[in-house]
């Protein structure tokens, strides 16, 4: 799941001006989020409704098979109760909260 936000961020990054990519991880009472925030210029409103349909893609033929978003929904869904997305410019946001939550967190901000 990481792997396709972080290459879908760099896809859209490519030959941008800064070309930014930001991974970060929190965890609290029972919350886990992953946020990848780049400098591409978002997910267009229009489409939005539909990214994470099966075989929906943005890409060339060449280049995506529309099913990325999809199962990276489909396993956070699975393994959580809540499921939150924040689509804007440059940011692609899941949270999801788990029934047992981590009894002890630690949290490091590398970078």
């Amino acid at each position: 799941m990481v792997i396709n936000l972080v290459t879908n961020a760099e896809y859209v990054v490519r030959g941008r001006k800064p070309a930014i990519v930001q991974l970060r991880t929190q965890a609290r009472e029972g919350w886990v989020r992953l946020t990848v925030d780049d400098s591409g210029p978002g997910v267009p409103r229009e489409i939005r409704g539909r990214i994470f349909d099966p075989f929906f893609t943005t890409k060339g033929p060449d280049e995506g098979t529309g099913l990325g978003l999809a199962i990276c929904q489909r396993v956070v869904t699975e393994v959580a109760e809540d499921l939150d997305r924040r689509l804007g410019p440059g940011r692609r946001e899941i949270c999801g909260r788990s029934a047992g939550g981590p009894e002890n967190v630690e949290t490091r901000h590398i970078g």
